[in-house]
């Protein structure tokens, strides 16, 4: 008896080593995902397949694993700028701070450009140093400080992939010489600096004849500080967004992709980040009307 104990002792410690509890846990949530999220088939490029794609990528890619944002951002970016005939597309992180974001990001941007054959660059900007000073009561000093979210550049500069730049400094100088530089259209943006001053800055990319020239006609946004602690319309990045629309109105604006969440696969119908992707449409965008493929055959047969 008490060599049966010690034989599945054993096996229980050596079972703990070889397959540590959160990869068991994460398998049986991929394969319960598998039985209750839908399988339908869509055409590729379409809505529907978006989803799936994307789905798939957040069980299977390491950074889709911890940024699905980033993963449904970078996957539409690229199938609509293959449909509208471009090769290659930015993607980009406003706000690095220590670089797991980007990590993922640049691990997304890797095989989404494989499986979809349109070259997914990646370009982080951020000061380097952490938040500047906070003193402007719209950057809710009561949150941040100086020198949150510091970087360590030289770790994070070992672990970056030729296709990811990192811009360092003031968004307001980094945007400004990325924009007088060669560079593919923008498709995909995070917005995570924190600062309603910042925000607004990174917001230039969409203002005048920016879009026109860099971005697609359609960006997808993640807003990460729209919820929580102190959010409001009057302060950081929701004003930021407000004050944009506010004064593009007739032709261009960023919205919420309404209802995303019920076109996700658990457990990502159930997630915040649905709530928080926004579009920026440019009405006034020489390729907005363009038929992009979201929805082939949209009539269904009697």
């Amino acid at each position: 008896m008490q060599n049966n104990s010690a034989f599945f002792s054993g096996m229980r410690e050596r079972r703990s080593h070889t397959i540590p509890r959160v990869q068991l846990r994460q398998t049986a949530r991929r394969l319960y995902a598998r039985v209750v999220n839908e399988r339908r088939y869509y055409p590729e490029g379409s809505w529907g397949w978006i989803n799936q794609f994307s789905q798939r990528l957040f069980w299977e890619n390491p950074g889709a694993t911890i940024r699905p944002q980033y993963a449904w951002g970078t996957v539409f970016a690229a199938t609509l700028a293959r449909a509208l005939g471009h090769s290659t597309v930015a993607v980009i992180e406003f706000g690095v701070a220590g670089g797991r974001g980007l990590l993922a990001l640049q691990d997304i941007a890797a095989e989404v450009s494989a499986t979809l054959g349109v070259k997914c660059l990646v370009y982080g900007f951020d000061t380097g140093a952490g938040l500047p000073e906070v003193t402007d009561i719209r950057d809710l000093p009561q949150l941040y400080k100086r020198g949150d979210y510091r970087m360590n550049f030289t770790e994070l500069k070992t672990r970056l992939r030729p296709e990811t730049q990192l811009l360092l400094g003031s968004v307001s100088e980094t945007l400004e010489s990325f924009l007088a530089a060669a560079h593919p259209r923008v498709g995909f943006v995070s917005l995570d600096l924190d600062l309603y001053t910042s925000t607004r800055d990174a917001m230039k990319l969409f203002r005048d004849a920016a879009p026109l020239n860099h971005c697609l006609p359609r960006v997808v946004c993640y807003a990460d500080d729209i919820m929580g602690p102190a959010s409001a319309d009057l302060t950081g990045e929701r004003l930021a967004i407000r004050e944009y629309n506010e004064a593009h109105r007739t032709c261009r604006c960023i919205s919420l992709i309404h209802g995303l969440r019920y076109y996700l696969g658990w457990p990502h119908n159930r997630a915040q980040w649905p709530d928080m992707m926004f579009w920026a449409h440019f009405l006034d965008h020489p390729q907005y009307s363009t038929y992009d493929g979201l929805t082939p055959n949209p009539q269904l047969p009697l």
